[in-house]
């Protein structure tokens, strides 16, 4: 039965449709972390250089010795430091079309044996050549050859700006035991660069995300997720549930919410505080190229919270919410703008 699915996966993955790969290995490499190749079929169904990096990580943790899985992570971690960092841009862009992701690749063809083949004869011909003519005619031979030199034009020097360059950032090293997310605050929040409703992203917090597969939606605002193969509770940063009058038990909320993260693969950043004290995970959701916390939100079916340490984003998801009310979106429907709900 699993090989089932790792042959359904790997054909998809062949014939391009990369969504239902994924659609098929996220709960497969839950239930089974360790499985080498689910990963190595996960890190070509997946686009994101970040997801992709994961899955690669994954394949060596578990096989350390797999030369295909170290050549592969290699040209990743180079092809993701020579990327331009951006300040306040979305941290699901996709990446320069100009440029493609590597993948883990078989040995190297027959063409690409023979031209390197040729670029090394070609010089020791001309060396060769160049050494048979001094043999036979003597040094003279090369005069022929080589015409007599002309003088250097002559060079007008000029004092050119300094430029001083940002070091790259270092590649992402390995990891030497299974990690899990970290449990200690991130530091302090960061002053939103460029947030609006058309850039929502902009406010969240830069850092390395987490990963994690979504198990189970537990309410409007709280999911259950997998990471690394252990169970956590995450809890949506900076939103809450609406009123029990306009979402009885909280169902359309949760529905929606199911649509856009169950079974879904997606990406976990921390904010200042790590965990409430009911020890779910606070964090900002992004699956693929949805920012969750601020759909629920400007779509009507969460509102922007109150009373929250994590305040980053706390501006846009008002924002949202008035929008959404003005213009009565989701569950807002159901009420006016202008009225005042009880908690």
């Amino acid at each position: 039965m699993d090989q089932d699915i790792l042959q359904e996966a790997y054909s998809l993955i062949k014939a391009g449709d990369r969504k239902r790969a994924q659609s098929l290995l996220v709960p497969y490499v839950n239930a089974n972390p360790e499985d080498e190749k689910a990963w190595t079929l996960m890190y070509n169904a997946v686009d994101i250089p970040e997801e992709k990096l994961y899955c690669i990580e994954r394949v060596l943790l578990i096989n350390p010795s797999n030369e295909k899985a170290q050549k592969a992570y290699k040209r990743l971690t180079n092809y993701m430091e020579r990327q331009t960092p951006k300040s306040a841009v979305s941290i699901y862009e996709s990446p320069p079309e100009t440029e493609t992701i590597p993948k883990v690749e078989e040995n190297d063809s027959f063409a690409s044996v023979f031209f390197k083949v040729i670029k090394i004869i070609i010089p020791v011909t001309f060396v060769l050549i160049i050494f048979a003519l001094i043999c036979v005619y003597g040094p003279e031979a090369m005069t022929r050859l080589i015409p007599a030199s002309t003088p250097s034009p002559t060079v007008i020097e000029k004092t050119l700006p300094v430029i001083t360059l940002t070091p790259r950032p270092s590649a992402t090293p390995l990891p030497t035991d299974t990690p899990i997310p970290s449990l200690t605050p991130i530091g302090g929040p960061l002053t939103p660069v460029g947030a609006s409703l058309s850039n929502p992203s902009a406010c969240v917090p830069s850092g390395k995300p987490v990963f994690a597969a979504v198990v189970d939606v537990i309410d409007s605002v709280t999911i259950e997720v997998s990471i690394y193969g252990d169970p956590f509770v995450v809890r949506y940063i900076g939103i809450e549930p609406l009123p029990e009058v306009l979402d009885p038990m909280n169902k359309q909320g949760s529905t929606i919410n199911e649509q856009l993260v169950l079974e879904k693969y997606v990406r976990l950043i921390g904010d200042e505080t790590d965990a409430n004290q009911e020890g779910q995970l606070l964090r900002y959701v992004f699956a693929a190229d949805k920012f969750v916390n601020f759909e629920l939100v400007s779509q009507g079916y969460a509102k922007a919270g109150t009373n929250l340490a994590n305040e980053v984003c706390a501006d846009l998801f008002t924002q949202a919410e008035e929008k959404a009310r003005a213009h009565r979106l989701g569950l807002w429907i159901y009420i006016d703008a202008t009225a005042t709900l009880a908690p």
